[in-house]
């Protein structure tokens, strides 16, 4: 994981709207996998690759920002 897939994910806000209240796997410019948890996600990831990205949860309109 790396400052671009985090710059990705603030750059792409309103094509990630979708994701809203899920937990999102994100590898450079692309969403890997998506569930409604950590342990969901990072199965499905791990069953396309061994790269480790960035997993952060997407807030809900009118939430502010996960923080972990």
């Amino acid at each position: 994981m790396s400052l671009e897939e985090s710059t990705w994910v603030s750059e792409h806000q309103d094509e990630l709207e979708k994701y809203a209240g899920k937990w999102i796997a994100v590898w450079k410019d692309q969403v890997l996998a998506s569930g409604h948890s950590v342990v969901e996600v990072m199965e499905k990831v791990a069953q396309q690759t061994s790269e480790l990205p960035l997993v952060v949860k997407m807030p809900r309109k009118g939430e502010g920002p996960y923080v972990l």
